[in-house]
C-alpha cells in the first residue's frame, strides 16, 4: 500500500505515478518488498486504484532529474526543493541536497477487472 496526502499535479490520474519520499531504513525495506507486488494505491487513506511499485531507487535529492521533480509536485526544480525542505527540514535525516530520498514510480492498473479503474481522483 502507498498513501498519497495531496494528489500533487492530478498524477494518480496517471498510468506511472511518481513520488519522492525521505529515505528511511524502514521505508527502504517496506518499498523492496512491495515491489512488483499488487498493492493499494491510497489517497488520504482511501483506495483510489491498485497498481504496483515498479521503480525504486535511493538518490540524493540535488541529484533527482528535474523531470522526476516536476512530475511528482508539478512545481519547479528549485519549488520542488523547498518543498522538501518544509516536508523533512525538521527531520533528523535532513542535509539538505545531500538528503537520501527514495524515488518511487508505481504503474497503475487499468485492467477491465478493476471497478475502480475508469474513475477519476479529485
Amino acid at each position: 500500500m502507498v498513501n498519497f496526502s495531496k494528489n500533487w499535479n492530478d498524477k494518480l490520474n496517471w498510468g506511472l505515478i511518481p513520488t519522492v519520499r525521505l529515505y528511511t531504513v524502514p521505508k527502504l525495506i517496506y518499498y523492496t518488498e512491495i515491489k512488483g507486488q499488487p498493492t493499494q494505491i491510497q489517497l488520504n487513506n482511501k483506495k483510489v486504484h491498485n497498481g504496483y511499485l515498479w521503480i525504486l531507487k535511493r538518490m540524493l535529492l540535488k541529484n533527482i532529474p528535474h523531470y522526476i521533480k516536476i512530475a511528482d509536485t508539478g512545481l519547479t526544480p528549485p519549488d520542488f526543493d523547498k518543498l522538501m525542505q518544509k516536508m523533512y527540514g525538521a527531520k533528523p535525516e535532513w542535509k539538505g541536497g545531500d538528503t537520501s530520498m527514495l524515488v518511487l514510480i508505481f504503474v497503475r492498473d487499468f485492467s477491465p477487472t478493476q471497478a475502480d479503474s475508469s474513475k477519476s481522483v479529485s
